[in-house]
């Protein structure tokens, strides 16, 4: 959500996160789950905040919008009936 706004993320860098996360460009990751490690982080992020711009972090937001989500399942659906149906076709002319 913050990087559908615009916003940079600093997240620990495991899980989800490191799907959602372009590390260096809409944000970055910590690695370890201690104050040192986030400190470190907010640190890194001071220093590269004036590169992490808002339509970086749009852009990459958009990669998990709906009309995407749609599309690439229809495809995906659209594939998986037709791989059974291809393979009856095969087996139909006695072929085993």
């Amino acid at each position: 959500e913050a990087q559908a706004c615009g916003v940079p993320v600093i997240a620990f860098g495991r899980g989800g996160a490191l799907e959602t996360i372009v590390d260096g460009a809409t944000g970055l990751f910590f690695d370890a789950q201690t104050e040192e490690a986030i400190r470190g982080a907010v640190a890194r992020f001071e220093a590269i905040e004036p590169t992490l711009t808002a339509a970086a972090c749009r852009a990459n937001a958009e990669r998990f919008a709906a009309p995407r989500f749609r599309r690439e399942l229809a495809a995906w659906v659209g594939s998986a009936v037709a791989a059974p149906v291809a393979g009856a076709r095969a087996g139909a002319g006695g072929v085993a």
